[in-house]
């Protein structure tokens, strides 16, 4: 219903995605112009205008009428984003409402929950970051004193700790001295599981078995894996998802006056990771790069 709404109506995101390598504008293909991204029960719907937002939440309350299923209005939020920061502040948010009540209005720099992520609604995911970190932290504390062998702490730790890292790392940026800050909480974490003092000297975890070390999992490797993973699930099916990634590379190669995907990783050896991963591809480009490692698309 919502996307036979944009079709009949035009209601669409009117968001700038980008250009491609020519140079043209991205938002006036088709395949862009998409108005709800849902996943299970979650969606998120999406308007250039306040009428048009009105529009699909009465499409979005005809239609859970007629099946029966409910709106959580407590957890329903209403983000403008606008890139004109001072109408922000003189404006205040159109009142918009579904079943009758009004939609609470989020703060541009307020960092909502959505899906597992922490963000705000101008791109800041800092509050993410901290999530991941404090539960690190959490995890390297539960095997402080533990009564397991010291491989199964192991295993323990990579799945409440690491993981949480794993399934954010693919969307978010982080910096060179975040990613130190994050390795070194893992390698507390691992001399916790064999019972170690902290003062005991990090290559015994990070060196690899060939230079008589544990070659224990750190962030760079989930980094890269997840990133890969990350690009084939978005490019598997021919879908938006594959259009904006593509749209995304193609951006990228502009930018950093690339031919292809395997010139941007050699591009990426002459740059630190701080000025280098600014976007998806030249973050993945880098992290093939220093992982020595190469792929195209």
């Amino acid at each position: 219903m919502l996307t036979v709404t944009r079709q009949n109506e035009d209601i669409i995101h009117g968001l700038q995605i980008g250009k491609d390598h020519k140079g043209d504008n991205l938002r006036d293909g088709n395949g862009y112009q998409f108005n709800n991204i849902g996943f299970i029960d979650d969606i998120s719907i999406f308007a250039d205008t306040p009428e048009g937002m009105q529009k699909l939440l009465n499409v979005v309350q005809e239609f859970t009428a007629w099946c029966g299923m409910q709106i959580n209005v407590k957890k329903t939020y209403l983000l403008v984003i606008d890139n004109d920061k001072r109408c922000r502040e003189q404006e205040p948010a159109p009142l918009l409402t579904i079943n009758g009540e009004t939609l609470q209005a989020m703060n541009l720099d307020d960092a909502c929950r959505y899906l597992g992520y922490w963000g705000t609604g101008n791109g800041d995911m800092r509050a993410t970051k901290e999530v991941v970190r404090q539960k690190i932290i959490a995890a390297r504390n539960l095997i402080k004193c533990h009564p397991l062998a010291a491989e199964l702490a192991t295993k323990l730790f990579k799945s409440k700790g690491m993981g949480v890292f794993r399934f954010s790392v693919a969307l978010i940026q982080w910096s060179e001295s975040e990613l130190n800050d994050v390795k070194r909480l893992c390698v507390q974490a691992y001399k916790n599981a064999w019972h170690l003092p902290r003062s005991t000297a990090s290559a015994l975890f990070i060196f690899p078995k060939t230079h008589a070390g544990k070659e224990s999992t750190l962030l760079m490797a989930l980094l890269t894996e997840e990133l890969l993973l990350h690009a084939e699930r978005c490019m598997r099916h021919e879908d938006v998802s594959k259009e904006i990634m593509l749209a995304g590379l193609n951006r990228t190669l502009f930018e950093w006056l690339c031919d292809s995907f395997v010139e941007l990783i050699e591009e990426m050896k002459l740059w630190k990771w701080d000025d280098a991963t600014g976007d998806f591809w030249s973050r993945l480009a880098k992290a093939l790069q220093q992982s020595n490692i190469s792929v195209t698309w």
